[in-house]
């Protein structure tokens, strides 16, 4: 009971196996991260919140590839 309000809270838990902080949509049982972002988790370069460059790749996981900003 994370909140002190009397009901045991559940928190999910996704793989990081790139290890940047933003999950997969793989849940893991006990140990991850509590988001599930990371639209490749294989490239830690890859994820919400990074600068989108011109590679041909979703860099910002906003599902546009190459947008220009």
């Amino acid at each position: 009971d994370d909140n002190c309000d009397g009901e045991t809270d559940l928190v999910e838990y996704y793989v990081d196996a790139d290890g940047d902080g933003y999950g997969s949509l793989v849940l893991t049982a006990a140990q991850g991260v509590t988001n599930s972002l990371d639209c490749d988790d294989n490239d830690s370069e890859i994820h919400p919140y990074t600068k989108e460059i011109l590679d041909g790749l979703d860099n910002d996981c906003d599902g546009v590839i190459d947008e220009v900003n």
